[in-house]
């Protein structure tokens, strides 16, 4: 810088200097999904203000207001399914100000290399399912997944449920971490996982409780006795209860209700099954009047002098109909003479002549 004093008359000059610019440019990482081929940029060069911004960072003293980033140049590559550490390389910068002059001399640069991360190509794996099947006592099985790339499977990972009595099953993974088990080759990595089910419907069983029909004749009709359809191998009706009677001619209904069932191990599975209860019927034979009983409950009349004694008949259970009949002999008359007198003789019995 000169310099002069105008009283003394003193000239010289002061030396100084400019202290460049500090400036780190960091590439970013750059992430990519495995497809076989080379990827990231290979000494691309960027000149677009909206994609310097997107790739790099500015730090260290920055830019400065009126300077910026014309060009600049980035260099990596990787095939392989992982991270590609510090191969994204910045350099070549061209630092311009706000006429475009190049002015990337005032500028100490350090550029700091990115990650190249190349991702196994994420895949879904779901289980199997069951195609829906009818309880029958014995264990049923689904195992196995399908990937959405054909063909494709993972080493220790497994998929399975079995189950014997009805219900819906899950079928569930096991040795898999979502985003973390890879295939053999690494180029795969299980994004997500889809259970499947396993379907054991009841099994249909009718149980249909006995009929009976039976003379009136004094006794109440009950029917502890019922049918069912078939039955899982090894399972049988431990307990039912059977309801009905009847009692005296007519009809009523003989209602089964509240069976439980066991398999051969003791095991309660009634809830196995689909359970219809279809009624009997208990059926009582109206009065039939053609019992002749001589018992005074039944006595109509008395024997007389000339008719033997009527009764009503009845029924066996001891009902008295209306017809009736004679049992017995009469009883005849028992004539006696009035003394003294020519009066015929009278029967002691008035009224049973």
């Amino acid at each position: 810088i000169k310099f002069e004093n105008t009283e003394t008359g003193v000239k010289g000059v002061i030396p100084y200097s400019i202290k460049k610019r500090e400036l780190k440019i960091t590439a970013r990482n750059q992430t990519f999904t495995y497809n076989g081929q080379i990827q990231g940029p290979g000494d691309m060069v960027y000149e677009e203000k909206k994609e310097i911004e997107e790739l790099f960072d500015i730090g260290g003293d920055g830019l400065a207001d009126t300077h910026s980033i014309s060009s600049i140049t980035l260099d990596g590559q990787g095939n392989e399914a992982e991270t590609h550490e510090k191969v994204l390389i910045p350099s070549n910068a061209v630092i311009v100000n706000i006429d475009g002059d190049v002015v990337t001399t005032n500028y100490e640069i350090e550029y700091i290399p990115g990650d190249l991360i190349i991702s196994p190509i994420p895949v879904t794996l779901t289980a199997n399912s069951g195609t829906t099947v009818t309880y029958d006592g014995t264990e049923k099985t689904v195992s196995g997944y399908t990937c959405s790339v054909e063909g494709l499977t993972f080493d220790g990972v497994t998929a399975g449920v079995s189950a014997t009595k009805a219900g819906t099953y899950e079928v569930t993974f096991s040795g898999v971490k979502v985003n973390e088990t890879k295939d053999s080759t690494g180029h795969y990595m299980v994004s997500k996982t889809e259970n499947g089910t396993l379907t054991i419907n009841r099994k249909p069983l009718t149980i249909t409780a006995d009929s009976a029909s039976a003379e009136c004749d004094g006794t109440i009709l009950i029917k502890n006795s019922y049918k069912c359809s078939e039955l899982a191998a090894g399972d049988t009706i431990k307990s039912i209860t059977i309801t009905g009677k009847q009692d005296g001619p007519g009809s009523s209904d003989n209602v089964p209700s509240a069976a439980k069932i066991v398999n051969v191990d003791g095991e309660d599975v009634t809830d196995c099954y689909d359970i219809t209860y279809v009624n009997g019927k208990l059926i009582v034979s109206e009065h039939s009047f053609d019992q002749e009983v001589a018992d005074t409950k039944y006595l109509k009349s008395e024997a007389g002098c000339i008719h033997a004694a009527v009764y009503y008949e009845s029924c066996k259970c001891g009902e008295k109909g209306t017809e009736t009949f004679e049992s017995g002999e009469p009883l005849g008359h028992d004539y006696k003479a009035v003394e003294g007198t020519a009066v015929a003789p009278t029967c002691e019995k008035p009224g049973k002549e």
